[in-house]
């Protein structure tokens, strides 16, 4: 009873930090490639292009 107990805890408990560490990835991804500062944003300025090429 008492194993029971403490194996569905801690399973939600994964859970738990599974969501929260995806949800903290993809909006890593979303400010990388669609903020100001992002990817995008960084690769569609020749001049950038053209310090990353020398």
């Amino acid at each position: 009873m008492v194993v029971d107990d403490v194996t569905r805890v801690s399973c939600r408990e994964v859970n738990l930090i599974r969501h929260r560490s995806l949800r903290m990835l993809n909006s890593v991804k979303r400010s990388l490639f669609e903020g100001d500062y992002g990817i995008a944003a960084w690769l569609s300025n020749p001049l950038q292009l053209h310090l990353i090429n020398t």
